[in-house]
């Protein structure tokens, strides 16, 4: 990160900047762009599997395109790959998470 920010860019790309690390270290990365943010007026793109880390810190959340299996033959009601219970990233294809959806972020309620 000290490398990219040598060169006083604009926009700041982290890719999984916060994989592999635990809560509280990630939490003070976050902190850390944040301060850049705000101070330097940096914009910064987060590209991470973390969404609830993601979603706590950021502006705009844009989620993946889902790609969900077909389900595989079987008896009636069977769960097909990807959509089970304990698979990961199951829950956000069915549209889990604060104020995100498959089709993107929820508009604002007020």
């Amino acid at each position: 990160m000290a490398r990219a920010l040598a060169a006083e860019p604009d926009v700041l790309l982290c890719d999984e900047i916060t994989s592999a690390l635990d809560a509280g270290t990630a939490e003070g990365i976050m902190a850390l762009l944040r301060e850049l943010r705000d101070h330097r007026g940096l914009a910064i793109v987060l590209v991470s599997h973390d969404l609830p880390l993601v979603s706590a810190h950021a502006d705009t959340v844009l989620p993946p395109p889902v790609r969900v299996p077909p389900p595989r033959a079987g008896p009636a009601g069977a769960a097909g790959p990807g959509r089970g219970p304990g698979v990961p990233g199951a829950d956000w294809a069915h549209g889990a998470g604060p104020g995100l959806s498959p089709t993107g972020p929820e508009p604002d309620r007020a």
